[in-house]
């Protein structure tokens, strides 16, 4: 009976409909049918990832020093976006600019699906598709066929399970390490991941003490847990710039 009520009262909050994906397809629509694909390629950076992507392609390795520079050729060079360039000259190969652009609409549309999906489980449709709106109002301005796009989606991704996890006094899941490989391969700003996923072992989801002011038992286990998934995700990260294509 409770669960009839239960899932009566999930269909009438969310007027039967599946925001997520209405969201991700109205911003694929939105996007690709409103805005034209070159003005994704505005930013001169595209063609330089692209022209790197290739590279990499042709010798099989990540590049260690610049081969690009006219004014300082041969100049050490650590490769963090390596494999967005690779994703990028791939996909241009396959579908030329309109697939790249493509590819950065549906990481758009992806990272707001995702975001969608995390706001419904705390507030109503009406209030946490404003927030969805303000959201894509703000990386509408940072658009484009660029490796910080690409990993929009990882990023809600990995903020979201963290925000799961400390709700739940439980250290993230464990299948959060493969997306920050894949993080730390796409962009620099893994770093970043890595900073807040060590502050949400201090945010107020943290198990109430106890009367004498102490913690429960199962708060040390807590940390315990969180800071090994934190030392995990670290090396998982370390794992990232220098590797090899063939």
């Amino acid at each position: 009976m409770e669960k009839t009520i239960d899932s009566a009262a999930a269909s009438v909050r969310t007027l039967g409909l599946s925001w997520p994906l209405l969201v991700a397809l109205l911003t694929l629509l939105g996007v690709l049918g409103i805005v034209r694909p070159d003005a994704l390629l505005s930013d001169a950076d595209s063609y330089w990832h692209l022209a790197a992507g290739r590279w990499i392609f042709e010798h099989g390795a990540v590049p260690t020093t610049d081969p690009f520079s006219h004014s300082m050729p041969g100049m050490a060079w650590t490769a963090q976006s390596w494999l967005s360039e690779v994703v990028l000259a791939a996909m241009y190969g396959a579908g030329g600019w309109t697939a790249l652009a493509v590819l950065a609409t549906i990481c758009f549309a992806l990272t707001l699906s995702i975001l969608t999906r995390f706001l419904l489980a705390r507030m109503e449709p009406v209030h946490a598709l404003l927030f969805v709106a303000l959201a894509a109002g703000l990386l509408m301005t940072h658009l484009s066929v660029r490796p910080h796009v690409l990993i929009w989606p990882l990023f809600a991704l990995w903020i979201g399970a963290q925000v799961n996890a400390g709700e739940a006094h439980r250290s993230p899941p464990w299948w959060l390490l493969p997306v920050m490989w894949l993080w730390a391969n796409l962009h620099g700003s893994f770093t970043l991941g890595l900073l807040l996923s060590g502050g949400w072992r201090w945010t107020p989801s943290w198990p109430t003490r106890l009367p004498g002011g102490g913690m429960p038992r199962s708060a040390g286990s807590h940390s315990l847990r969180w800071r090994c998934w934190c030392r995990c995700s670290r090396r998982t990260a370390g794992k990232g710039c220098g590797t090899r294509c063939r």
